[in-house]
Formats: structure tokens, sequence, C-alpha cells
């Protein structure tokens, strides 16, 4: 365990969130922004304890809206994610029953289904009132422009620092900047002639609840089926987004069956968004782009601040290495998106 932490401390911590005495705490090795411990009480239940790097000015909230999201889809009577417990937010510490099952290392048809169920629900449950409470999703995208802000402050910000990283300097100026002002003056024109503007916000009633980083790399499968981990970015996004994110998540592979059937699966759950497929075809190259600029996060400092705090052990510049090719496949698919073949071939 590193020693950032206080042992001691932390099992008596633990033992207040659990109301009982600590039998065991073990490290657990999931996620790469705060630290997992799993814990065993002497009553015999087992306990999930996840410990939250304290927000610096303006950043969000991650265990607040962890804890939030979880105890209003409890409520609403979601069962395929963690039960929270209990949280102790002036020490960062939360509380959640222990999620058993395996990776999700082979995708089925049924994996497919269950995300697509998922989906669903969220957009049902975003009906209810107290829905109205949670906050937006984390780097929601409400609007083509939002999307095309938040590229460009990412750009930004790895150019600031890519004076000192000559490989990252010429992706950013000569691969990626040409192709970002293509895509972004192709989906001007689209919008454009369909009498849309940049500007649009996608309306309250067509916003669904999301969270954000969804994908099988945050699941757990059980014998009941698929339990969705992670839900410290939860919260009122573009449905857009959310799938296309889905598509895109460098942390799993789809082929393009498994598109398809998402695709075609969460179409059908958004009907009632008329330009659905129309904003997902146009800004499907723009999200691919907005995801060469995330995984290049290993370049900023401040990224590796929350990877000492995760306890992960990665040398920098082998992992700079394997971003830095991450980014061009992900450029390489926004230069071969288009409208027909974005999604799938019909």
């Amino acid at each position: 365990m590193s020693s950032a932490f206080d042992t001691d401390t932390l099992i008596a911590d633990a033992a207040v969130l659990a109301g009982g005495d600590i039998l065991a705490l073990e490290p657990v090795a999931r996620g790469g922004n705060n630290r997992l411990f799993r814990l065993r009480t002497a009553d015999g239940n087992a306990y999930a304890l996840k410990t939250y790097l304290p927000a610096l000015a303006g950043e969000r909230d991650r265990l607040g809206a962890e804890c939030a999201s979880l105890a209003f889809l409890q409520d609403a009577g979601e069962r395929r994610i963690p039960r929270f417990l209990n949280a102790a937010p002036e020490k960062n510490l939360a509380l959640f029953d222990w999620v058993s099952g395996d990776e999700v290392s082979e995708i089925s048809e049924a994996d497919i289904d269950e995300t697509v169920s998922f989906s669903a629900s969220l957009k049902q449950v975003a009906a209810r009132a107290a829905a109205r409470a949670l906050p937006l999703a984390a780097e929601a995208c409400l609007s083509a422009d939002e999307l095309i802000r938040q590229v460009k402050r990412r750009y930004e910000r790895l150019s600031e620092v890519s004076a000192d990283h000559g490989e990252l300097e010429q992706y950013l100026q000569s691969d990626f900047k040409p192709v970002f002002d293509d895509r972004t003056a192709s989906a001007e024109a689209v919008y454009e002639a369909l009498g849309w503007s940049m500007s649009d916000i996608t309306p309250w009633t067509l916003l669904t609840l999301s969270p954000s980083d969804f994908g099988f790399h945050n699941a757990l499968r059980q014998r009941e089926g698929l339990v969705f981990l992670d839900f410290e970015y939860f919260g009122w996004d573009d449905p857009v987004k959310l799938v296309a994110d889905f598509l895109l998540h460098p942390g799993m592979s789809l082929s393009d069956r498994q598109r398809r059937r998402f695709i075609d699966g969460t179409e059908a759950v958004f009907e009632d968004d008329p330009d659905f497929r129309m904003r997902l075809c146009q800004l499907y190259p723009l999200y691919a782009l907005r995801w060469a600029m995330i995984v290049l996060n290993e370049f900023l400092p401040e990224k590796w601040r929350r990877r000492e705090f995760a306890g992960h052990d990665v040398e920098r510049e082998s992992a700079q290495r394997r971003q830095l090719e991450k980014a061009k496949r992900f450029l390489a698919l926004a230069i071969s998106a288009n409208e027909g073949g974005v999604l799938y071939d019909a």
C-alpha cells in the first residue's frame, strides 16, 4: 500500500462507515484515478471502499457525483449497479457493496443488448422529478459548438507542453490540426444546409442520463447479467455523446456486427429524437478527434498526479508512446468517417 495512506487511520475510518470491525483491507487494482479497497468485516460481509483524490479548485466533485448518482438509481429500482452505502466526504471516502464478477473479456450479443437495456433504463428514470437535481455529466456536450470547444481546449493544453515532446508537437500541428479544421468545416456545412446551428442546444426533453465513461471496461459479468461500475462522471448529456463514446472508447473493441446492434438498439431507445442518427453521423468524426486528445492526457503533469495517487507504477515515456499511437488511430477514424460509412454500411 502506498505510503500516502495511513493504514490504521483508513481501517478506523472504514470501520465507522461499515459499522463494524474490519478483518481485512485489501487494495484492488482497478481504475486509474482513485484507489479501491476490498473490506471484510467481522460479520462476514464484503464491501468496496473507494478513496478519492481531493478535487482541486474547479474540478468535478467525483465523490459527490458518484454517491448522488448511485443513490438516485437505487431509489429508482436499478439493480445493475453497485449499492451505495455510506460516505465521509470530509475524508474523501465512500463505501459500497462489493461486486463480484468476471471481466467482460469476450463480448456477446447478449452483452450488447444489456448495454442497450441499461441505456433505456437511464432514459426512463431521467423522467423522475428527482433526476433534475443531478448534475450534467462530466464534459457534457449539449451542442456541436461545445464539442468543438472541448477539442480546442484539449489541443491548446497539449500544445503548451508539446515543446518538450517532438513527436507530440509534430502530431498536433501537422497531423491533427488539418483534420480537425476539415471535419469542423464539414459539420458546419451540413448543419447550415439542414438549417441547423452549431450552437443549438439539445432540448432538455431529449437529454438522457449517462455514465459518461460507459462500456464493458466498466462492467463485471455475473450469472444474472452485467453490473455497471464507475459513476463519477454520471449526469445529464446528449444521447449522441453516450452512443459515440461507447463506440469509440479505447478500453474495448467492438466488431462491426456489435456496433450495428448497439446503434440500432439505441436508435430505438431514443426514437423520440428525430435528428438522432443525423447528428451522430455528423459529430462522430469530431468525437473521434476528441478521443484523440483525451488519450494524450499522459503528456499532462496533472494526469500523473492522479496516476500516482491511484498507485499506478507506469513508466511515463513508454506510456506516452503508446498513447500517441492510439491518438493516431483515432485520427485515422476521423479521416475515414463519412455519412454513409461512419456507423456501418446499411
